[in-house]
């Protein structure tokens, strides 16, 4: 982090005892780190639409988070109730077929979403907090604090 701090891609700002870090908006590489991190985040809501389509769903209500780990698989965060076994195996051939990812889990619990490598959530939108877009750096360049 101190790296990004040092190069000045990120701010860190004082905030009481602790430090806050944002990304620098003047920055030179900010247009293209976002427009990297956008890519991604339409390549994962682009998966939950295809998902949520072949659930049976006109829009990805059903489906509330997609999430890839470090292994290339994809974990699904859907609305209860989770899809029988016919789903879940046309949802495993989607996945790889369409976008060439492992399904590695179905789940209707949020928590297993942290430590994903790549999340998009659906009820997060297109709004993002201050600090999001300085764990995607983080995520991106494998820091750690």
């Amino acid at each position: 982090m101190d790296e990004l701090v040092f190069w000045g891609i990120v701010l860190k700002v004082p905030s009481g005892k602790r430090h806050l870090y944002e990304l620098n908006q003047s920055h030179v590489f900010t247009p293209v780190l976002s427009e990297l991190f956008a890519v991604e985040r339409r390549l994962l809501s682009r998966i939950a639409k295809r998902v949520a389509r072949a659930l049976g769903h006109g829009s990805p209500g059903g489906v509330r988070g997609v999430g890839v780990d470090r292994a290339g698989r994809a974990v699904l965060l859907l609305a209860p109730p989770l899809p029988g076994k016919q789903e879940s195996q046309r949802i495993e051939r989607l996945l790889w077929f369409s976008f060439g990812l492992r399904l590695a889990a179905l789940t209707t619990d949020p928590e297993e979403m942290r430590g994903l490598d790549h999340v998009w959530i659906a009820e997060a939108g297109a709004a993002r907090k201050p600090d999001e877009a300085v764990r995607e750096l983080i995520r991106f360049f494998d820091l750690s604090e």
